[in-house]
Formats: structure tokens, sequence, C-alpha cells
């Protein structure tokens, strides 16, 4: 069973939408890759690949690029070479009960991460959510508003000396601390905004200022992780 939380942080008028209405908005890879706020923007949202300048040479032109000339590291972004394209993403920050704190000094979630807005929804009942979510998109998969979706967890890597495929689910560590779960979504339409809703969750919900959370993970006398809100 998923035993842990998922917070949402936005503005107010946003989360209540979610809280209330269960509307879950999907925004554009190509809007993250634009971003002005920092915690959002990442130029490699949704790329396909990425190889490092000593495993592979290009030829622009005649001209050869490798390690040797200047290359560093080459990543790709093709929808040709991705038939899983995704095209739009909503995500939440996510922890587990049996993740480790120990890096955020007993701090339950990074302090940067209140530049999304100065409210967070927290889910307390992740493994609900989860069943009124799939439950949607079953629904709009046999409508055929959505081609593909999919949820997990974000894996961070080092870009300084990964080869391989990242797509959706992988980031650069510098993003570690997000904590990141994320729905991708595959629709035709690519250019706007994707927006549908679950059943409402005031139930397993809580919304609250990001000023007011005391953010605090301790333990208990059994080990296990207690978070003060």
């Amino acid at each position: 069973m998923f035993l842990g939380v998922f917070i949402k942080f936005g503005e107010k008028e946003h989360l209540l939408q979610l809280q209330n209405e269960g509307l879950i908005y999907c925004n554009t890879f190509e809007y993250f890759e634009k971003c002005e706020n920092s915690e959002q923007y990442d130029p490699n949202e949704n790329a396909t690949s990425i190889s490092q300048g000593n495993n592979c040479n290009f030829i622009v032109n005649g001209y050869e690029i490798n390690a040797e000339s200047g290359l560093i590291n080459v990543i790709l972004k093709s929808k040709k070479l991705n038939h899983k394209k995704f095209t739009h993403l909503f995500s939440m920050f996510c922890r587990l009960q049996n993740d480790t704190f120990e890096s955020y000094n007993q701090t339950f979630f990074d302090n940067r991460l209140k530049k999304f807005g100065e409210y967070m929804l927290v889910i307390y009942n992740p493994f609900e959510f989860m069943k009124r979510l799939k439950y949607t998109l079953d629904k709009l998969s046999e409508t055929k508003e959505i081609e593909y979706a999919e949820t997990k967890r974000i894996e961070y890597i080092d870009f300084n000396t990964y080869n391989g495929e990242i797509e959706a689910f992988r980031k650069s560590d510098k993003y570690k601390h997000q904590s990141e779960w994320r729905l991708a979504i595959q629709n035709k339409n690519y250019n706007t905004p994707f927006m549908f809703n679950i059943e409402p969750i005031q139930d397993i919900s809580i919304l609250m200022p990001t000023n007011k959370c005391k953010n605090i993970i301790t333990k208990n006398e059994n080990g296990k992780n207690i978070i003060e809100f």
C-alpha cells in the first residue's frame, strides 16, 4: 500500500479547484521548458536521451564534433525517436513512509518549493487519490480523450555521467530536492493545457498557507517517520 503523502504547492484559488472540484490541470512540457519560475523551469523536460561526449561523435556539415573537439554531452529531443512522447504533465511533491530525510536537516520538504505558491494542499491519503485518478484516466482513455497516461516518481540522475534514455520520468539531480511524483499524458492537443476532473478530494486533503506549516520530520518510538504540519 502507498504509505506517504502528496503535497501540491500553488495559489489558493487553483488548489481549491483541485480540492473541491477535483480539477487536474496538466500543462504542456513546452511550458516548463520556457517557464521563468526557477523551480519549474527545466530546458530538458521530456528529452529523449543523453549521451556523454566521450561516447559519441556527430558530423555537422561535414565537420566532426567529438570529445576532443569540444563535445561534452548531447541531449536529444525528437518526437520521431520517442514513440511514447508525452505532451502534458501534472506533478506534486511526494514522500513515502520509508524515505530518508537526513539530507533535509529534519525538514519535511525543501523550502525552495515555496516558490511554487503561497499555499499547499496536503493529500494525506495518496492511495485513495490514486484510485480516483486511475478511475478517471481509464474513462478518458476509453473515450479517446487521451492516448496514453503514466504515473511515477521521478528518478534523478547525474547528467554529467549518465548515458541513455531520459523521457518524462528522469530529471537532472539538481532538481532532487523537489521529490516529484508526476502524471504524464499523451494528448493530440499538445499546444494548450489539458484539464479534467476526478472525484473531489476534500475528505482526504488539507489546505494551508505554506508559512503556517511547521515542516518538521521526526521519528516515533518505533523508528517511523512522523510529520508535523
